[in-house]
């Protein structure tokens, strides 16, 4: 069950989800989605479609690539207000 987990979690978690009793299943869902309202569920969800590979990837990977996403394009338009700035001159 160790190799299924580290080479393949969808299955793992897919054959643990069975076993696990529908009023327990329940009773966790509802423990942790408590703290994530819908619409940040939805950005968590378009951050891993977006992602190459974040299903592969550990959470601070895939967190790290939209990090230095997000860093870039401030960079862009920083680059952009500055080239609009000096044009104004």
């Amino acid at each position: 069950m160790i190799h299924t987990a580290k080479a393949s979690p969808e299955t793992f978690f897919a054959v643990c989800s069975r076993l696990i009793p529908k009023d327990v299943e329940l009773t966790v869902r509802q423990h942790f989605s408590s703290e994530l309202d819908p619409a940040d569920l939805e950005i968590l969800r378009a951050i891993k479609n977006a992602t190459p590979d974040a299903g592969q990837r550990q959470p601070g990977e895939v967190f790290n690539v939209v990090l230095e996403a997000v860093r870039a394009q401030h960079v862009y338009n920083m680059d952009l207000q500055a080239i609009e700035l000096s044009s104004d001159l």
